[in-house]
């Protein structure tokens, strides 16, 4: 159990706010170190070789640097974010059906032991549906070797205390979501409890990357670094664990319902 000093203290160390980008990866003219970028893209490719199993037909858009490490908030613990911007090769699709196919695979391919480091940091990596990337401004395209959107940097508006409280509200109030949700014998959540969920996990996260997108303090705004310290906090993952662990146990019932 992490206590309230703990956390404090990580959410402090996860503000910290940097003159210059990360020197490790960027130049004094704010560009990617070619071996640092040749690197990531070739780690990238695999991944997309990867996905091609599961998706034959898929079409890479764009593969981009983002997150902590494409801004001036990072830490000497900030994963390398790579997204792989990615669609089937088909006039028409449904863009929530491919993004559902996408997190399955970028569930199962860590599991199979495809974890990746630079420069001493964890690769995050995932493929994303173009309608989907809405962090297109303030990445960096590994592909094309250019800047969507240059970071802004600016001083947060808001202070650690603050931004505590907000985040302990935050995640009471999914906790109260998952609560009314329906559940079998009060253990794991329904089909339709599952669905809801994860739409709503989803609803969060597409709130938070409009705010960094087109918010008066973008990256800088207390509501997506809340979002923020949701997801690297681990409480997003543990609201997903109950989604998988709910699907394990009502796949289970049915093979035995049809044994």
């Amino acid at each position: 159990m992490v206590t309230e000093e703990e956390l404090l203290s990580d959410i402090a160390k996860n503000l910290q706010n940097n003159d210059n980008l990360c020197q490790l990866i960027f130049d004094e003219h704010n560009q990617a170190y070619d071996y640092v970028r040749q690197g990531l893209l070739k780690i990238a490719n695999f991944i997309v070789d990867q996905g091609r199993i599961t998706l034959s037909s898929l079409v890479v858009d764009d593969i981009v640097l983002a997150g902590g490490m494409a801004s001036y908030i990072y830490n000497a613990e900030t994963d390398v974010d790579i997204g792989i911007i990615a669609h089937p090769d088909l006039k028409e699709y449904d863009p929530k059906v491919v993004q559902n196919i996408f997190r399955v695979i970028n569930d199962s391919l860590p599991t199979k032991g495809y974890r990746f480091n630079i420069l001493n940091r964890n690769i995050d990596y995932g493929f994303v549906e173009p309608s989907q990337f809405l962090s297109g401004g303030r990445s960096y395209s590994l592909l094309n070797n250019h800047w969507l959107q240059m970071p802004q940097h600016r001083e947060f508006s808001f202070s650690v205390q603050e931004i505590f409280e907000a985040y302990k509200a935050y995640c009471d109030k999914v906790y109260l979501f998952v609560n009314s949700l329906e559940k079998i014998d009060g253990k794991w959540l329904t089909f339709e409890s599952c669905n809801k969920l994860q739409g709503h996990l989803d609803k969060l996260r597409e709130d938070a990357l409009r705010l960094k997108e087109n918010g008066p303090e973008q990256e800088y705004g207390l509501e997506y670094n809340v979002h923020r310290f949701f997801n690297k906090f681990g409480v997003r993952g543990h609201f997903e664990a109950l989604i998988t662990e709910a699907h394990n146990q009502l796949v289970n019932v049915l093979e035995i319902e049809d044994a």
